[in-house]
């Protein structure tokens, strides 16, 4: 009977040592995830600026008298519509 009870105890104590080492893990591994979600958010709004700066540096392109003459023209219409759509609404 000691000799089963002395088993179940080191069962035990293996399992808790176990759960222990595993919730540490999950704890590391969940720092590992939210770092990476930040660097992916990062990455992403590096993204986007730089494709701004793509657009910025094809319309200053075009109006320098490169091909892309009517996107230029095309994409200063549609600011222009953009900002009387804000001046409308800034009157109402």
């Amino acid at each position: 009977m000691e000799s089963i009870l002395g088993e179940i105890r080191k069962d035990i104590e293996t399992l808790l040592r176990e759960r222990s080492e595993k919730q540490q893990q999950l704890s590391n591994l969940t720092e590992e995830v939210s770092n990476l979600q930040n660097a992916l958010a990062e990455k992403d709004q590096l993204i986007a600026v730089m494709e701004e700066t793509i657009k910025t540096q094809k319309i200053a392109k075009s109006l320098n008298g490169g091909d892309e003459k009517t996107d230029a023209k095309l994409k200063i219409n549609e600011l222009v519509r953009e900002i009387d759509k804000c001046i409308a609404l800034l009157h109402k």
